[in-house]
């Protein structure tokens, strides 16, 4: 028997406007989250000073999961 494997993402940026519509689906996902049942997936955490070297990770495609963009601290 051959295995079958997917990735799947969903990118909610297009809904954000529906944001009335998407609580309710999303409510549920936070005690998860807090639990840590689910994990947010963070590849790197990049200096907003090297933006640049961010968006080189982004598109040679060098992350699996999200880059992160963190201001200085002062």
């Amino acid at each position: 028997m051959i295995d079958s494997n997917a990735v799947i993402g969903l990118d909610l940026r297009v809904l954000w406007d529906e944001r009335d519509t998407l609580e309710p689906w999303l409510a549920p996902l936070v005690p998860l989250l807090d639990a840590r049942v689910i994990r947010r997936i963070v590849s790197e955490v990049v200096p907003f000073a090297d933006a640049a070297r961010a968006n080189q990770i982004l598109t040679g495609r060098q992350n699996v999961g999200k880059v992160l963009l963190v201001p200085e601290q002062s």
